[in-house]
């Protein structure tokens, strides 16, 4: 067998088996546990509301969300601490926020492909939305495209012998 210097077939392969294994542990602790990776901004924060962005990677039941969740108060009767208070706290908020919990987005998201949506709940004296677009994978479909290279490259392998 000679060595030789590593081809980028060879790299491609070994970073696509990482993603196969960080992929197959991710979907392990899916079900008993929801991940998400976050980044949050204000985009608005006025006496009568605060409306916050976040870009999400989420992972649960056996599935990844990848988009983003806009999320937003409006109150008729304002806020009781300044509007900067609330506005952080719901950065925070929209960050972590498991959108496979929404009540109303659950059944979409049990899909492949591309979701939206839009949803409200009434709280205190005003509404919370919810606002969601982005793409639903489930993992195995992930697994499967990571497991691709790794193989492609054993098959090489072994024809070459």
């Amino acid at each position: 067998m000679r060595l030789g210097r590593p081809s980028v077939l060879s790299a491609a392969a070994l970073l696509s088996a990482v993603l196969l294994g960080v992929v197959l542990v991710g979907w392990a602790r899916s079900y008993p546990h929801a991940g998400c990776v976050g980044w949050g901004q204000v985009r608005e924060a006025t006496p009568a509301g605060v409306v916050v962005d976040s870009d999400t990677l989420q992972c649960a039941r056996g599935q990844v969300w990848c988009g983003r969740c806009r999320m937003s108060v409006v109150t008729v009767l304002g806020f009781r601490n300044p509007p900067a208070d609330a506005a952080a706290g719901l950065e925070r908020e929209a960050r972590y926020l498991n959108v496979f919990a929404v009540p109303d987005f659950a059944a979409a998201l049990d899909g492949f492909g591309p979701v939206a949506g839009t949803t409200r709940e009434f709280v205190g004296h005003g509404f919370l939305w919810y606002e969601i677009d982005g793409v639903v994978l489930p993992c195995w479909f992930l697994a499967l495209l990571a497991a691709l290279l790794p193989a492609l490259w054993a098959w090489r392998r072994v024809r070459a012998r």
